[in-house]
């Protein structure tokens, strides 16, 4: 059974497909972020939700990154947030990963970076 579109069939086109070379194939890379915070301004959860998604909002806007809450059982002082971006140059993500992290450290004034890890994943 072959499928019709637009007067070809679909075997005409996955046989015109040809294999990537070895040259032509790109490396994918992950960087990703861990990064520990003391929540100063938080008394409750939701004084600790209001700056971690107002983080979490302005890293996704300044560096089109993904970043997600990792806290299961959160507590109104701590936060722990994981950032992700998806690059063909390792020495431009582990760039990225640092100017977000510089990023957190000068813009976020009741937040303070207890601790982080930056990975950078080759697939």
């Amino acid at each position: 059974m072959e499928f019709e579109a637009g007067g070809a069939r679909l075997s005409d086109w996955t046989s015109r497909r040809r294999a990537a070379t070895p040259h032509e194939t790109k490396a994918v890379h992950v960087g990703t972020l861990e990064v520990g915070l003391a929540v100063h301004a938080a008394q409750s959860l939701k004084d600790r939700r209001r700056s971690v998604e107002s983080l979490k909002r302005r890293i996704r806007n300044t560096f089109n990154a993904a970043v997600a809450d990792l806290d299961g059982d959160p507590i109104p002082g701590r936060a722990r947030i994981g950032v992700a971006c998806v690059s063909n140059d390792p020495r431009r993500l582990d760039a990225q990963m640092r100017a977000i992290l510089e990023f957190i450290e000068r813009v976020h004034l009741d937040l303070e970076v207890t601790d982080d890890q930056i990975e950078i994943i080759h697939l």
